[in-house]
């Protein structure tokens, strides 16, 4: 009996050091934190046995604090899985910001101008006038500019009625980013919301200019149709070309008519 006590104890040293050495191979965060856990607690059991009490204490600090930074992984998971079916609401980030008010006409910003705060409206409109969109009260604008690789604003922005709104500099901004899962995912779904509306644009833009295009081919082709029943027409055939009788098209019209003029009445 005590011959195979000792040799599960054994076992479970070995198996320590597998799983330790496991928990270090690991790509992503949750398989090491469990690998270590279990690893804790095979080494605290091979560490009581053989009586080497600093290799136990470390193992049992160590213990509750995998064990922790697991909860705290699985909790942001479930507030990440939470956060994508919800709309955001701005209340909490109150705190964080300070009010400002904008004058009917005031520019908030300018295309090109370092990007340094975002806005959450209150009441009023606001404007973006190069591409016609109107932000409301609860709207979320100005954080591309955080995003973009020279820091710049993207558009312009102009109050289109006398407005108050909430401003959240960058560096909260940042903060907030990375410390709040549910923030975070809004802003990212936010933010490919609004690409796909501009890539939306960009279509219609082009299926109307194509259209456009269109119209005005056939226009052309009219003109050229025009041109071709009024206006004089040269011979273009080289010189050697043989051409035994010229047509009706070839035939030149006098200089004195006009360019795609109609004939005129005789004097009565």
């Amino acid at each position: 009996m005590l011959v195979t006590l000792n040799a599960l104890l054994e076992a479970a040293g070995w198996a320590s050091t597998a799983v330790c050495i496991w928990a270090f191979q690991s790509k992503t965060m949750i398989p090491l934190r469990i690998a270590a856990i279990f690893a804790n607690i095979l080494s605290i059991i091979f560490s009581w046995y053989h009586q080497s009490w600093p290799n136990f204490v470390l193992n049992a600090v160590l213990f509750p604090l995998n064990a922790y930074r697991l909860f705290e992984m699985r909790r942001l998971i479930t507030s990440v899985k939470s956060a994508s079916g919800m709309q955001l609401s701005f209340d909490w980030l109150k705190p964080f910001m300070h009010q400002i008010r904008f004058r009917e006409g005031d520019y908030l910003f300018n295309k090109g101008d370092t990007a340094d705060a975002a806005y959450v409206i209150v009441s009023g409109r606001v404007l973006l006038p190069d591409v016609g969109v109107t932000f409301g009260p609860g709207d979320l604008f100005g954080e591309m500019g955080l995003f973009t690789e020279t820091g710049e604003r993207t558009q312009t922005a102009v109050a289109d009625t006398n407005v108050d709104a909430l401003i959240l500099t960058y560096d909260r901004f940042e903060q907030l980013y990375f410390q709040n899962p549910e923030f975070g995912l809004y802003l990212v779904r936010l933010i490919v919301q609004r690409l796909d509306k501009s890539r939306a644009a960009a279509k219609l833009s082009a299926a109307a200019a194509s259209v456009d295009g269109g119209g005005s081919s056939v226009m052309s082709a009219a003109r050229v149709s025009s041109v071709g029943l009024n206006s004089p027409v040269t011979n273009t055939l080289p010189p050697t070309s043989p051409v035994t009788e010229p047509s009706v098209a070839m035939q030149s019209v006098p200089q004195s008519v006009p360019f795609a003029s109609s004939p005129k009445e005789p004097a009565r």
